[in-house]
């Protein structure tokens, strides 16, 4: 797989990210990898040490991030004060809610232009007041990352 092949990759992950490895720090058995997106917003995953080796993962190179709709967690009306033990807060708008029978889908534009589905469930939608338009934080692990790069 070639590098440019990363945007035109086919998952089953409705959030796919591609940008450049910014930053690469060993934290024990774990590398803390930082993804720097092309609308500028970073998402941090921890990689394994051997996955790290076996990826030839270096800065500058072009690697994609996935995250799964469920991993991600929303905020509305977040006070810039609180800290979270998830590493990965990206803001955004919501562009559009699909309410299903137990779960709605919220697809949010990113302030760098780049787009994040959560997925929660309708009673939170509705607690949350979430509607279009609505200027959410989307938060989620590092360790919900799956990373990928170009051979």
């Amino acid at each position: 797989m070639h590098s440019d092949s990363l945007t035109s990759l086919q998952t089953s992950v409705r959030n796919c990210f591609t940008g450049t490895l910014a930053h690469i720090r060993r934290e024990g058995a774990n590398d803390e990898v930082r993804l720097r997106l092309t609308g500028g917003e970073c998402i941090t995953c921890l990689v394994t040490n051997e996955r790290a080796l076996k990826l030839k993962l270096r800065v500058g190179a072009v690697a994609c991030a996935l995250v799964e709709p469920s991993s991600v967690v929303l905020i509305a009306g977040l006070p810039d004060a609180f800290k979270f033990s998830a590493r990965n807060r990206l803001t955004g708008q919501i562009k559009q809610l699909r309410a299903g029978a137990e779960s709605t889908e919220v697809v949010m534009a990113l302030q760098g232009g780049d787009g994040l589905v959560a997925l929660v469930s309708n009673l939170a939608a509705r607690e949350l007041k979430l509607m279009e338009g609505k200027s959410v934080h989307a938060i989620f692990k590092a360790t919900s990352v799956i990373l990928g790069v170009a051979d």
